[in-house]
């Protein structure tokens, strides 16, 4: 994988919500969080690693710099959402992915044997 390559899996390819999880799994403050501001710092992580991303990749000039103020806050918007959208697919496979639902409609988890195993792609 090129640097390049990188960037943009970061950017857009569910890379900044696979680093915004192991970044809290690996901290006592966010695991100590619940769960609804557990994933809303995901999301503020995943942001930030879309925007270092995007200036990684406009410092390299692996992207043309935007011209007009509005290019601007169109990229930067772009950045942060896709990172965020693709935290948010990570996490759907990742975390939801552990559970089924029985008969009755309730939701329980797969037994660990049976759980399919994550890439990330």
């Amino acid at each position: 994988m090129t640097l390049e390559q990188a960037l943009i899996w970061v950017a857009s390819g569910g890379g900044a919500g696979i680093i915004a999880f192991l970044i809290i799994e690996r901290w006592a403050w966010g695991l100590s969080l619940d769960p609804k501001p557990r994933q809303l710092l995901a999301w503020v992580i995943s942001g930030l690693c879309g925007l270092v991303a995007l200036g990684g990749g406009l410092a390299l000039g692996y992207q043309a710099m935007p011209a007009t103020g509005e290019a601007w806050a169109s990229i930067i918007w772009l950045a942060i959402s896709t990172a965020i959208g693709g935290a948010k697919l990570a996490h759907t496979f990742a975390v939801l992915g552990k559970f089924t639902r029985d008969p009755y409609g309730s939701r329980i988890e797969k037994p660990p044997p049976y759980r399919p195993p994550y890439h990330p792609h």
